[in-house]
């Protein structure tokens, strides 16, 4: 089974270059400071998954202006798709963000974690796409990473990795997760709740939401998936130093999720629902994205 629905022509010849290669682990140790505030540093290894349930309320996102962008179409230049993270989402989203209840420290914690696994991968010569079942003989374009996706048989999260083709990749992308919640309560499906672009090292590097035909997902606003970063479920998966991995990921950047998630509902207009055609409006893709860094939310929390 296949998640993807936009799949692009078929390039079965076509491969992506190496998640990780020896050249790059001593840059992607450097950019994970794992050891830059012990206090914070996750407690239970690289591959401890989050499990706080931290009651404070985060309010170091408020003021703070996110990214957003029109859809990427495959037409687009590189250098023109890496400038459309330019425009500033201005709107109280963030404000709605800061206020989801997930603590900085609970945040900064999920995040050491999420680093310190990104070293553990460096130094034995691989990265989280590289660990996926299937990628021993390299990336195909387009190809999902596992076959079918990763699930969690409990929660029904999951999760897979793909790249595009390379004119329809950021500047510095290898490839990206996308990370799926289930369907509306009683109903059958999956909703797409992040997708997560990393680089070469393995390294996040931006947010973004997809329209409902990217993945044929079972649509949800916001208001109703939102709050489901605070307790992510991906840890049954497998492989779960992946799996968990993520779910840190998802706590970190949990404020920029939620103001992307409104921001993507902005963007798609008042009033949608079922059937609506602007689901199906190939011309959308992406409506909303952010840049992140790893390293530099650890920083923020740490002055916080």
């Amino acid at each position: 089974m296949s998640l993807y629905v936009d799949r692009g022509p078929a390039r079965a010849n076509r491969t992506v270059p190496p998640a990780f290669t020896e050249e790059t682990r001593h840059e992607a140790e450097a950019q994970c400071p794992v050891d830059a505030h012990p206090g914070r540093r996750a407690r239970a290894g690289a591959a401890a998954c989050d499990g706080g349930e931290g009651g404070e309320r985060d309010r170091s996102r408020r003021g703070q202006s996110l990214r957003t962008a029109e859809s990427v179409r495959a037409a687009i230049r590189r250098d023109e798709r890496a400038d459309e993270f330019g425009q500033p989402l201005r709107s109280a989203e963030p404000l709605r963000a800061a206020e989801i209840g997930v603590s900085p420290r609970r945040r900064a914690r999920a995040g050491y974690a999420a680093a310190a696994q990104i070293a553990a991968w460096a130094r034995a010569g691989t990265s989280a796409p590289a660990r996926l079942p299937g990628t021993a003989e390299g990336f195909a374009e387009w190809a999902q990473y596992p076959q079918p996706e990763a699930l969690d048989p409990v929660s029904g999260w999951r999760f897979f990795y793909h790249a595009h083709a390379v004119r329809e990749r950021l500047r510095a992308e290898h490839g990206h997760f996308h990370i799926f919640t289930p369907g509306p309560a009683g109903g059958m499906g999956f909703t797409h709740l992040i997708g997560i672009s990393v680089d070469v090292q393995g390294l996040p590097i931006r947010l973004f939401t997809t329209n409902r035909w990217v993945t044929d997902e079972a649509w949800q606003p916001a208001a109703a998936i939102g709050r489901r970063v605070l307790r992510p479920r991906l840890a049954g998966a497998s492989p779960g130093d992946v799996a968990c991995w993520l779910e840190n990921l998802v706590v970190l950047f949990a404020p920029d999720i939620v103001a992307l998630l409104y921001a993507r509902d902005a963007r798609m207009g008042s009033g949608i629902g079922p059937g609506d055609r602007r689901f199906e409006d190939r011309r959308l893709r992406i409506p909303s994205q952010t840049r992140v860094s790893l390293a530099a939310a650890l920083r923020r929390l740490a002055a916080a």
